[in-house]
């Protein structure tokens, strides 16, 4: 079994809740290509950590827990998603970032669009780990590297800088999808992740190969990795 670094920090008395149960990450952040099947991957996650716990835990010496008591303790678990989603405005207006986005905006100006979402989504992930135990987060400052530098021109070191001082706080395990037969240079971005900008992105991380495997076996390794049964490394 693999071990991560420790997780993000939790306020005082904080319930142990899947910690107890070898689930360590409490922010986990999930990236690949588009076409992936990452949001049905994510979707499914909750009922791969209803089966991990049903069935594991007498492995980690808990005892059995029924399977009841598993879906009541991943109601806990949030999902946020960005930056595709519709996203609320201070005047309650939404708008889609994807829609704004194919707007034949300048790439500087798609950059700072997608970057003050990150900053958004991340004060959201905070503010959700106060009161729950697990935080999956769909798409974040990897994807932005991705879209916004690797495929848009916007410079890395441009992004390192902003990225490292509007979203100081990072994930504690970052699941890259990938597919080793998928072409372009996004496919690419994600299967072989430069160290220098992970570090810039989340604690740990893991890769995850789609290829062959359903969206519910992809959630059955992402919950591998986020339960060390799977490969996780860490940035620093």
């Amino acid at each position: 079994m693999f071990t991560v670094q420790e997780p993000s920090s939790r306020p005082f008395g904080f319930p142990p809740g899947l910690t107890g149960f070898g689930i360590s990450p409490r922010w986990v952040c999930v990236e690949g290509p588009a076409g992936f099947r990452k949001s049905a991957a994510v979707a499914a996650i909750r009922d791969a950590l209803v089966d991990y716990l049903s069935s594991a835990c007498e492995h980690l010496g808990s005892g059995s827990i029924g399977r009841e008591c598993a879906e009541e303790m991943v109601r806990q678990v949030r999902h946020v998603r960005q930056p595709g989603a519709v996203v609320q405005l201070p005047d309650g207006s939404a708008v889609s970032l994807r829609d704004v986005a194919s707007a034949s905006l300048p790439a500087a100006a798609e950059f700072g669009l997608f970057l003050a979402d990150r900053v958004l989504q991340n004060d959201r992930v905070a503010e959700l780990l106060q009161t729950s135990d697990l935080v999956i987060q769909e798409r974040g400052a990897y994807s932005t590297y991705v879209y916004q530098c690797v495929l848009g021109g916007i410079s890395p070191s441009l992004f390192a800088s902003v990225t490292a001082a509007l979203t100081p706080q990072l994930p504690d395990l970052l699941v890259l999808l990938s597919n080793p037969d998928a072409i372009g240079a996004d496919a690419e971005a994600y299967r072989n992740p430069p160290l220098h900008i992970l570090r810039l992105c989340a604690r740990n991380f893991a890769l995850v190969s789609t290829d062959g495997l359903s969206a519910a076996q992809i959630a059955q390794a992402i919950v591998g990795a986020m339960s060390g049964q799977r490969l996780v490394l860490p940035t620093s």
